[in-house]
């Protein structure tokens, strides 16, 4: 009988000596397997799409897609259509039906990166 897979844990993706991260990482792990919203904030670069992406492949959503949306590469006035999706016709340029990015990720995780650069409304 083969072997059962086994699954990432936490510090197979990320390993730090610096006692702060290693607080965040405690953090972290107190959640992983539970059905619950994760805000990570943190100057650019500091890497919280990597913690963003150990979350998941850590977590109980790993079988499920990990759906990435760069708010910044998104036209204000697309956003809604990308999020959502649209119908066939609901709009001139609509020929077809397209899946929002949250259906995509039904069930998954949702990481939306550089949300600050949406303006106030589309981040209400």
């Amino acid at each position: 009988m083969p072997a059962a897979k086994k699954h990432p844990e936490l510090k197979d993706f990320v390993r730090t000596k610096s006692e702060s991260l290693r607080a965040v990482l405690q953090t972290v792990e107190k959640v992983l397997d539970h059905d619950v919203n994760i805000l990570l904030l943190g100057e650019s670069g500091v890497g919280k799409d990597y913690i963003a992406e150990a979350i998941h492949a850590c977590g109980r959503r790993r079988d499920r897609p990990l759906v990435r949306i760069d708010c910044a590469a998104i036209p204000a006035d697309l956003f809604e259509a990308e999020i959502f999706g649209f119908e066939k016709g609901t709009f001139t340029d609509a020929v077809a039906r397209k899946i929002g990015k949250l259906e995509m990720a039904q069930g998954g995780t949702i990481y939306f990166d550089a949300v600050t650069a949406l303006t106030p409304n589309l981040q209400a």
